[in-house]
């Protein structure tokens, strides 16, 4: 980036090889990014801190703003692009420590508190199966494995409402994670997970905004990581709208 600012023109091949890193990553021949819009250096973007995105974001904003007409024609899509992927990487970054932040302070469950009362002692080892995952724990230290396992199960109906607000926490976090660190969208069953439209309408205000925050931010249209379709996501959201 020092090298680009001295000399904004597509003659410095520094300034040509920032621009380049935006272009779009999308091949109409692939069919794994059909339909997407982001930067083939999207993936190398996302170990950054938030002050380096920080740094980022502000130098593309730096270069739109001064850079020559005649050149901007040339490279808008890039510098767009790229402004909209650093963005969106804040704001991710951004919501990540909210998460942690503000509900760092629920507490663990009691073993009694983990069953929906109307399943009690219905099924034994299911029982015990939650009990051990979820007793005494911190919903942040919640293993990827373990909650890949929960997840693939689908058996969110044992569940009280305690715990399963609980775990969402969690679940919320892994999906967020594994993005960051595996560079894969969250497990698909996540969807389902949200699509309890009783919990959904049960849930208190904090939790409602965090969950609508999620779904907002991981269906972005360039991106499609929560969903396979905007469809679902308006569906997700709606659920978690509603009063």
């Amino acid at each position: 980036m020092y090298n680009s600012i001295n000399r904004l023109s597509l003659e410095n091949d520094f300034f040509l090889e920032f621009i380049n890193m935006f272009e779009s990553i999308g091949d109409k021949n692939n069919n794994v990014y059909w339909g997407v819009d982001f930067s083939k250096c999207f993936y190398r973007l996302i170990p950054l801190h938030s002050c380096q995105l920080k740094i980022l974001y502000d130098f593309i904003k730096y270069v739109k703003s001064n850079l020559a007409n005649d050149i901007m024609v040339l490279c808008q899509d890039e510098l767009f692009r790229g402004e909209k992927d650093t963005k969106w990487l804040l704001e991710l970054d951004c919501f990540y420590c909210d998460l942690i932040n503000k509900f760092a302070q629920v507490k663990k469950l009691s073993r009694y508190e983990i069953i929906s009362p109307s399943l009690k002692e219905s099924f034994p080892n299911q029982e015990e199966y939650f009990i051990d995952l979820l007793h005494n724990k911190d919903w942040y230290n919640l293993s990827k494995n373990e909650l890949l396992a929960f997840l693939q199960g689908y058996d969110f109906h044992y569940l009280s409402d305690k715990a399963y607000y609980f775990v969402l926490l969690a679940c919320i976090k892994l999906c967020v994670d594994i993005f960051r660190e595996d560079e894969v969208s969250p497990p698909e069953e996540m969807y389902f997970f949200l699509k309890d439209k009783r919990r959904a309408s049960h849930a208190d205000l904090k939790i409602k905004k965090l969950v609508k925050d999620f779904i907002q931010l991981l269906s972005h249209e360039s991106y499609h990581l929560l969903t396979s379709s905007s469809d679902d996501s308006e569906r997700l959201m709606k659920i978690w709208a509603a009063n």
